[in-house]
């Protein structure tokens, strides 16, 4: 929403956002509520549809596996200790060395 703003105002159409904090605060709530809404004068209102309907879509692309693989290679080479579920060996204490 924010870039749609910049856009915008970098078009000279003056625009505001509305509902901002409470999306930030309770995104579930903002949602309910219709999103934010971005509001322009009654007079750029038709030019401001128009320029945001021309602006190309972005399409998220799945990661994939290449990216998995580059996070495993740097959790291996960080030296980060594995969890504490049992892939550590234990020495239990010798009670008869330290009794005797």
């Amino acid at each position: 929403m924010q870039l749609a703003v910049a856009v915008l105002r970098d078009a000279g159409i003056r625009a505001d956002l509305l509902d901002t904090l409470t999306h930030h605060q309770m995104p579930q709530m903002g949602l309910a509520l219709g999103g934010v809404r971005i509001v322009v004068p009654p007079s750029q209102m038709r030019a401001a549809h128009d320029l945001l309907a021309a602006q190309p879509l972005m399409i998220a692309r799945p990661l994939g596996w290449r990216l998995g693989l580059i996070f495993l290679f740097l959790l291996w080479f960080s030296h980060v200790p594995p969890m504490m579920s049992g892939l550590f060996l234990r020495r239990l204490p010798d009670t008869a060395a330290q009794q005797g």
